[in-house]
């Protein structure tokens, strides 16, 4: 074992250090003051549970998680130690809830762990690599010679070791240690219920006291809040609703408002674009009517200068007008007979050409008649008799195919060539007809059994009927004779 050197300790949820609370150790003595109850007994425990693991237990007056877990439910419930041998330096985490463990040592800056798992002190199955490095390290893996070594204690003298005179003196109330933890407790009582599981008591109280009335109240309180903070949820978010339904309607106000402009803006435009139309047709007309009165002006001065012209000037005789349409039908009678003339030329002219033509045309088939590109003609022609000639040829094969089919048909198959077509129907169908009579036959033989089992039922209904009848008859007789004997005077017996 080398030169061990505790350097701090690092204790969460441990007694009375609900949060996480740190011890930094020096290299010499250490010696730690503080007012009772302050946890200086817990840090030593604390230490001790870290090497050696905390029993899990139910009884708090005893060493183990019942005595030193936080009751405040704190985040966590573990440690951690950095000590040094020699020149190594070791960290020693562990969760004192389910007793895993990691034991690392420093190498080149970084804690690199060497031994994990689990370590509880109370097990059947121990973690051997863990003890023996333990054992390795300090030199010993039991709590009892680590509390005898490292860190003396001073035990604590118990109740019932006390004279009553000097628990007084120590409690300063004048009474014995007994009645001031039996006072502490009747004020407890009053205060919680739980004085059984804290170990003041031996069991529970069933009546909730003020802190549980208190903690009923804060959970009632809290769902009120809840259920407010949700209404007020409610309501904020319906006034922001509102709030937007209001700038909605606002901006469609100001859109109707917009769109009423525009349609009384529509209404006057289309009344103007009406006053317009209206204007533009009347200075449509009143334009005609002016060209008009120009056109009219302009014949009439027209009228004037050529009347002017004529040699025999305003006074003109009264048959000038018939005169002048005389002589304009005159002009369109000359033209007509230039036209008759011009065309009569036309058609001389064509004559002779025909007449020239004819004297040079040569002899011979007319190849114009297949246009422009005879050859082409002739060559598209000699294709298309190619193909005929090909589908000509296959015809012949098929029409031969179709020959030697009737021949077979004739030869080999007469029956379907001479038969009665209902015959040849029959025929088609026979697989299903065949089916179908043998359906009907299976149905027909089943109602010939039943008939026959039937008539037997009758036969022996009928045969025992007869000899019913036959029987009753028989004892009639045999009762007729014996009565008519009685009367006879013949003794009646029957065996």
């Amino acid at each position: 074992m080398g030169n061990v050197k505790f350097d701090r300790v690092r204790l969460t949820g441990f007694g009375p250090y609900r949060e996480t609370t740190e011890f930094v150790f020096t290299d010499r003595l250490n010696v730690f003051v503080a007012p009772n109850e302050s946890g200086k007994s817990t840090l030593v425990a604390g230490i001790t549970a870290l090497l050696f693991g905390l029993p899990q237990t139910t009884d708090p007056t005893v060493f183990g998680q019942a005595r030193y877990l936080n009751w405040d439910h704190p985040l966590g419930f573990e440690g951690e130690l950095v000590w040094r041998v020699d020149e190594d330096s070791y960290r020693l985490r562990r969760n004192f809830q389910n007793n895993q463990i990691s034991l690392a040592r420093l190498e080149n800056g970084e804690y690199r762990e060497i031994i994990g798992g689990t370590h509880n002190p109370r097990a059947q199955r121990r973690n051997r690599r863990y003890e023996e490095k333990l054992q390795e390290l300090i030199g010993l893996n039991a709590q009892d010679l680590f509390e005898a070594t490292f860190c003396l204690t001073q035990p604590l003298p118990e109740a019932d070791e006390l004279d009553s005179r000097v628990q007084e003196l120590l409690s300063g109330t004048g009474v014995g240690f007994k009645e001031a933890a039996d006072r502490l407790a009747e004020e407890l009582r009053k205060f919680t219920r739980f004085t059984g599981r804290r170990g003041v008591t031996p069991r529970d109280a069933i009546e909730p006291r003020r802190l549980e009335q208190l903690a009923a109240e804060i959970e009632t309180t809290r769902a009120v809040i809840d259920r407010d903070r949700a209404q007020v949820d409610q309501l904020e978010a319906v006034r922001k609703r509102l709030a937007e339904k209001e700038n909605d309607r606002v901006k469609q106000e100001e859109k109707l408002a917009a769109q009423e402009r525009i349609l009384t803006l529509w209404g006057q435009w289309q009344h103007l674009k009406q006053q317009y139309e209206a204007a533009r047709q009347v200075y449509t007309q009143v334009q005609k009517s002016r060209e008009q009165a120009r056109e009219l002006e302009a014949t009439l001065s027209r009228l004037e200068e050529e009347k002017a012209a004529y040699p025999w000037g305003p006074a003109v005789p009264a048959e000038t007008a018939a005169i002048l349409g005389e002589l304009e039908a005159t002009v369109q009678q000359k033209i007509r007979i230039k036209q008759g003339i011009a065309e009569l030329e036309a058609e001389s002219h064509g004559g002779l050409a025909a007449d020239e033509g004819a004297a040079v045309t040569p002899t011979g088939p007319d190849w114009s008649a297949l246009g422009p590109q005879p050859a082409a003609v002739v060559a598209r022609r000699g294709e298309q008799a190619a193909e005929a000639l090909t589908l000509w040829a296959e015809w012949e094969q098929l029409e031969a195919a179709a020959a030697e089919n009737r021949r077979i048909r004739t030869a080999e198959y007469p029956l379907f060539e001479e038969a009665d077509p209902d015959l040849v129907e029959t025929l088609k169908g026979y697989e299903s007809r065949r089916a179908y009579l043998r359906s009907e036959l299976e149905n027909a033989t089943l109602k010939w059994e039943n008939a026959k089992a039937e008539l037997r039922r009758l036969e022996r209904r009928r045969y025992l009927r007869l000899v019913m009848v036959l029987g009753a008859a028989a004892a009639g007789g045999w009762l007729a004779a014996l009565w008519a004997g009685g009367r006879a005077g013949l003794p009646l017996w029957l065996s």
